[in-house]
């Protein structure tokens, strides 16, 4: 009899112990900081704003975040025209804005909490716990799609008793990370600066190369001709010159240099035959001569030479026509006519320069020449 109700004991204690021990386990999970981390989650879920300030400390929480926004102000960062105009009554309305993010449905995160964490990012669950007694240090992890390093950002929480609330941000951590995030991410964007820039380099060199090799090709036919090939030298003595190529230029042009092997001729040194054309003009000029010059006019590009001739002559000897008496006066370099009508023409040498003097009859009508005494200079 005692025997059985020993046993019976027994199984009524194992039975009890069964039911209550999952019951004890979950009464020590909801008073972990873990459980708090996760309460405030269910809060905002469904816009529970008393659940939320019981796991939330919004004033300590306010204080650290404007905290955080005041010495990135005084570091240049980011948000420091909020800080500056809002001063006092910034707490007060990140109170405000953080209450109205957990009852609205439509309302997002503050602002300023979304420049820290950045817009791409998600949380993504609690890093670690380092409990301390009644305080812990809690890591929450975000993370973002295209990166592998999630950022932890750490708060602090406290034991209440029945529960664990956080009872602000760890601010010097907080801003480690966010040093030690822009670090990284100017050194990514300096990377991918950098990267374009070899990209752009390595794509602009394949379209000079691909230009060269057309251009190459083109001017394996090079031409180079003139209008003329003689001309007298000096102001009216001018010829028109062309260049062509084999196929239509490419993107850029093809630019062809130009010479001359005389001063006698003058010629612009680089003629751009335009893209999508296969020819272009140029002009010839010249200068005063005494004697005949043959000048080479030379065109060049990518190595292919081409080369034609002009003729640069001087002046021909003028012939007048003139009447007796006709005289040379040597001082001033002049003819003199006399009188009209004359006898006839006649021919005239100087040890200047030899002046052929047309015959011609003898005038008819002396109105139709010029009046006596008229001087004609030599040209």
């Amino acid at each position: 009899m005692n025997i059985s109700n020993r046993w019976r004991s027994t199984v009524v204690a194992l039975l009890a112990g069964a039911v209550g021990i999952p019951a004890l386990g979950f009464w020590l999970w909801t008073r972990t900081p873990n459980y708090g981390v996760r309460q405030i989650g269910f809060a905002i879920e469904t816009h529970d704003i008393q659940k939320f300030r019981k796991y939330v400390d919004l004033d300590a929480v306010s204080a650290d975040i404007f905290t955080l926004v005041q010495v990135t102000n005084e570091s240049g960062g980011l948000a420091g025209a909020v800080a500056l105009t809002m001063s006092s009554s910034f707490q007060e309305t990140l109170r405000r804005t953080i209450t109205t993010a957990v009852e609205s449905e439509e309302a997002g995160p503050p602002g300023i909490v979304v420049e820290f964490i950045e817009r791409n990012r998600k949380y993504a669950g609690i890093e670690y716990v380092r409990r301390n007694g009644k305080i812990a240090t809690v890591g929450l992890r975000f993370a973002a799609p295209d990166e592998t390093e999630p950022l932890v950002y750490e708060i602090r929480m406290r034991d209440l008793g029945s529960h664990w609330q956080v009872a602000g941000l760890n601010v010097e951590q907080i801003l480690l990370m966010k040093t030690k995030r822009d670090v990284a991410m100017s050194a990514r964007l300096a990377d991918e600066r950098e990267r374009q820039l070899r990209a752009a380099k390595e794509q602009e060199e394949a379209a000079t190369l691909k230009r060269e090799t057309a251009a190459r090709r083109a001017v394996d036919h090079l031409g180079l001709s003139l209008t003329t090939t003689s001309v007298v030298g000096g102001g009216e003595g001018w010829a028109i010159g062309s260049v062509t190529i084999g196929e239509l230029a490419p993107a850029g042009g093809i630019p062809i240099t130009m010479s001359s092997s005389s001063s006698a001729a003058f010629v612009e040194p680089l003629v751009m035959i335009p893209a999508g054309e296969s020819s272009e003009n140029f002009a010839v000029s010249t200068t005063a001569v005494d004697e005949p010059v043959q000048v080479a006019i030379n065109a060049e590009a990518h190595g292919v030479t081409r080369r034609v001739s002009l003729l640069v002559s001087p002046r021909p000897m003028r012939e007048y026509l003139v009447y007796d008496p006709v005289y040379f006066d040597e001082t001033a370099r002049a003819y003199h006519v006399a009188t009209c009508p004359s006898a006839r023409g006649r021919k005239l040498f100087t040890s200047y320069q030899a002046m052929i003097v047309q015959r011609i009859p003898r005038a008819t009508d002396c109105a139709r020449l010029q009046a006596p005494s008229t001087t004609r200079k030599y040209p």
